[in-house]
């Protein structure tokens, strides 16, 4: 399995993640109309996750990441700022 982390991407590139893996029984919050506009909306975005085996993608996360003077705090799906992860 191959995992690959990217700290700068196109929204396209998650785009053509998302068609790769949807499943009808997704979640509304793991779909392309809730993630990309998201991801629009915020300054800096999350790191991406893609894991793959051969060609074929098993699934991709987004992690967002709150540096502290006591080290860093990582978030699955978040961004760790209450006001980019909420619906206002």
């Amino acid at each position: 399995m191959l995992t690959q982390i990217f700290k700068s991407y196109e929204l396209d590139y998650v785009k053509s993640l998302l068609a790769q893996v949807t499943n009808s029984q997704d979640s509304v919050f793991l779909s392309e109309y809730w993630l990309l506009p998201w991801l629009q909306t915020l300054a800096t975005k999350p790191i991406l996750m893609v894991c793959q085996r051969d060609s074929q993608i098993l699934g991709f996360a987004f992690w967002g990441c709150q540096k502290h003077w006591f080290g860093n705090e990582y978030y699955l799906n978040q961004t760790g700022v209450h006001s980019d992860d909420q619906v206002g």
